[in-house]
């Protein structure tokens, strides 16, 4: 009577991939009979690497034109900022020349933006929004 024993390694826990970044996964396939006639081993592995997504900048630059007012209400509609922090930023863009706003994801800084920019020139006020990678930002 011959009987086969099949079983399946999965190596590293789940939360290694969220701490290295990178992970083995292995698969093992062991056959066996029992009168000892044959014995096979498949051992197969795996690298799959998650690469963490960079960040970006938003940031805003002053100018002449652009009122505060405006400024305040774009960094509460556009950004989520509450009343005082976008107070708080307004005279950061305003003393300094320019301030960074918001750290997001590539998609949600560039479109973050586009609103800010399309809300200014139906404003009429040349303002100016840039997203950058955080890391030129250090």
């Amino acid at each position: 009577m011959h009987s086969e024993l099949y079983f399946f390694c999965i190596f590293h826990l789940v939360s290694s991939l969220f701490l290295a970044g990178e992970t083995n996964i292995g698969m093992c396939i062991k056959k066996e009979e029992i009168m000892g006639q044959t014995k096979q081993d498949v051992k197969q592995s795996t690298n799959i690497r998650f690469d963490i997504p960079d960040y970006f900048v938003v940031i805003m630059h002053n100018d002449d034109f652009t009122t505060m007012e405006f400024v305040v209400r774009v960094l509460k509609t556009v950004f989520s900022k509450k009343d005082f922090e976008a107070e708080a930023l307004m005279l950061t863009v305003h003393k300094q020349g320019e301030a960074v706003v918001g750290k997001y994801t590539r998609d949600m800084a560039e479109s973050k933006c586009k609103k800010a920019i399309l809300m200014a020139r139906q404003e009429g006020f040349p303002f100016k929004v840039t997203c950058e990678r955080e890391m030129t930002r250090l």
